[in-house]
Formats: C-alpha cells, sequence, structure tokens
C-alpha cells in the first residue's frame, strides 16, 4: 500500500519521519511505501504559537531560530480566542488538492494535528485505512457553561467525556467515514489526553484502538506496533 503521512505541529515531513522510525521501518519492511508531507501553514513569528518557548527572549530566539532551521515552523492550523481552527479550510483545500494530483493513495497517517487533519480526510477520499496517531475530534462542550480546558484536561472517564462533549457543527460534514481506522494513543499523553482520542469510537463506524504506556509521541517499540502492521497487511488483502 502507499501511505500519505501527516505530520504533528511544529513538524515537517523530514522530522516526522524520524520520529516515527518503528513504524516506518516495520511498514517499509512489509513493503508498503510512506511518502512524508510538509504541513502547508508556515510559522513567521515565536507570537504564533500557542506557548512560550521561553522565559528570556534570548532563550526563545534561541529555540525559535532552531525551529525554522529545521523546517519545523509548520503547522495544519492555529488557535485564538475566536477561531481554534484558524487556517484550517486553506489546509484542507491543499490537502485535497495534493491528493487528487499526486493520487492515489491506499492510506493515510497522521499524528496529533495531523492525524485530526487525516480523519477528516477519510470522508473525501477512499482510503483502505487510517493510522491516527494521539488523533482527536473538532469538539465542543455539549452545554456551552461546560469549560473546554477542564473537559479536555481534567475529565478521565471516556463516558463522562463523551456525554460533556459533541462535534462542532461547522465541522460535522467531514466526519462519518467507515474507513478502518487504527486509533492508537497514550494513556500518559497530556497534550491530548487519551479520552480525546477514544471519543473518536463516537464518531466513526470502525475504528479499532490501541493504548500504550506513553505519552504525546509515536511509539517505536516493535512489540507494540507489530500487531498494528499485521492489521494493516490484512486489510491490504481484503
Amino acid at each position: 500500500m502507499r501511505f500519505l503521512v501527516l505530520p504533528g505541529y511544529l513538524q515537517s515531513g523530514k522530522t516526522s519521519a524520524e520520529k516515527s522510525s518503528g513504524i516506518r521501518k516495520l511498514l517499509k519492511k512489509a513493503n508498503h511505501e510512506l511518502e512524508y508531507i510538509d504541513p502547508p501553514r508556515v510559522l513567521s513569528s515565536p507570537s504564533e504559537l500557542a506557548f512560550k518557548l521561553g522565559d528570556t527572549q534570548e532563550e526563545i530566539d534561541s529555540k525559535w531560530q532552531n525551529i525554522v532551521d529545521a523546517n519545523n515552523n509548520r503547522c495544519w492550523w492555529l488557535a485564538n480566542d475566536t477561531n481554534p481552527y484558524l487556517g484550517f479550510v486553506e489546509s484542507y483545500n491543499h490537502m485535497v488538492k495534493h491528493i487528487t494530483e499526486n493520487g492515489p493513495y491506499d492510506g493515510i497517517i497522521g499524528f496529533s494535528q495531523g492525524a485530526g487533519m487525516s480523519l477528516i480526510l477519510l470522508q473525501q477520499f477512499n482510503f483502505k485505512v487510517c493510522l491516527s496517531f494521539s488523533g482527536f475530534c473538532f469538539t465542543l462542550p455539549s452545554d456551552p457553561s461546560y469549560d473546554k480546558v477542564n473537559i479536555n484536561y481534567q475529565i478521565e472517564d471516556p463516558e463522562e467525556y463523551k456525554s460533556k462533549n459533541m462535534l462542532n457543527d461547522e465541522y460535522k460534514k467531514y466526519y462519518g467515514s467507515d474507513t478502518p481506522i487504527l486509533n492508537i494513543y497514550g494513556n500518559n499523553d497530556n497534550l491530548v489526553p487519551r479520552v480525546r482520542s477514544i471519543f473518536i469510537e463516537s464518531v466513526f463506524k470502525n475504528v479499532e484502538s490501541y493504548e500504550f504506556e506513553g505519552g504525546h509521541m509515536m511509539p517505536n517499540k516493535k512489540p507494540f506496533l507489530a500487531p498494528i502492521v499485521e492489521r494493516v497487511n490484512s486489510i491490504d488483502k481484503s
């Protein structure tokens, strides 16, 4: 199979390939092809980030320069007080154009923000499988009085999370694909808590979840990844 790989926030395609060496090597050994793409949105200043890079301007400038030098000043969308998905439409259109012109692709792989975009692209293209690492859907609290930060980062029970969350109406049209999704997440992920990834099971029709010991990362241990690759192979043959 031929896979398109979407990196996470502040990652280039090259960085993503390095971070995902475990799954990349196993899939290549199984004769699958992986193509890593750079996120299209380029950040021009550390002021666009959702967090501070350091306590002093010197530290911020140094870390930012390292990010730029590595071509990692990229993302799929930004978030601000009025729009949590600023630039999403432009990135979505960019991906539709890329896949249309460079495809077909049999599968899609994404990490974090890239996984969020991958899940959305399933509705547009007929992929055989999606591997979502630390993925999430575009949601809102089901009651406006609920605090979104509290729901996303303090609720640990998946059923409670599901009862207090819903898909963002503006983006509902992108969800509902029956493409097989291998939903992979860490049990100690502090950036995309596991309840957000588990919520994917309630949105899509064909989800298999794989939880690993760890945080916000693409796991590289062969014993954990081997069954996932076996599942990919079985989907390829079906």
